[in-house]
């Protein structure tokens, strides 16, 4: 069984997932349940000779009234089901199961629930520099760029980490988190494999901002 959605795998499943918790997603994964995303599939199609769905962009309520020239109420979780529905299944798409599978971003609850809490953590981290190292005040001159911040949250690293960094090791513990490569385990256990890129950055501008920050604080 497929619980498909549209956009479903950044907005649906996680919600459904985290809400749910542990033991729910669990309970799914043993009813070999999978989720799926019929945005990726529409893409798909879209970009095919021909297509019925050009020129409908990605939004559930374009793509239907492309495809019936009528309208839903696109603000009713029932309607938005239905149309899928309609759109997925009958004609003009009738998109068979394969494709769906193939091209649908399908996983399991269990997956779908780990890239759930990560992104979750994720967004904290991001969270953790609002007002400090990161504003959306375009005329902040001592702000990263959002890119930037993102990168530094992929690394695990919280403001609240480099405020411990810098607390216990100064300057040169943040340098070294930033533009130091980071180490990996080879088949030796004894043994470390040097990556040749920093873990997060060795721009001069970029580090001269943030130690300048703590310098600060």
């Amino acid at each position: 069984m497929i619980l498909l959605g549209h956009n479903a795998s950044v907005f649906d499943t996680p919600r459904l997932l985290l809400n749910g918790g542990s033991t729910f997603t669990s309970n799914l994964n043993e009813m070999k349940v999978l989720f799926g995303d019929s945005l990726p599939v529409l893409k798909v199609l879209r970009d095919m000779p021909n297509s019925p769905l050009q020129p409908a962009t990605n939004k559930l309520g374009d793509v239907y009234e492309t495809l019936f020239s009528d309208k839903f109420d696109a603000h009713d979780a029932l309607e938005d089901v239905k149309a899928l529905r309609k759109i997925l299944f009958t004609a003009p798409l009738q998109v068979p199961n394969e494709t769906l599978v193939n091209h649908g971003k399908c996983t399991s609850p269990n997956n779908a629930f780990d890239q759930a809490t990560f992104l979750e953590r994720r967004q904290d981290t991001i969270q953790s520099y609002d007002g400090k190292l990161y504003s959306t005040d375009q005329g902040c001159k001592e702000s990263l760029s959002t890119s930037m911040i993102q990168k530094m949250a992929d690394a695990g690293l919280s403001y609240y980490t480099l405020q411990a960094l810098y607390d216990k090791y100064g300057l040169n513990g943040l340098y070294g988190v930033f533009a130091l490569a980071p180490t990996t385990a080879t088949t030796n256990s004894t043994c470390r494999a040097k990556s040749v890129s920093p873990r997060v950055t060795a721009n001069r501008r970029i580090l001269s901002m943030i130690l300048r920050h703590f310098q600060k604080s």
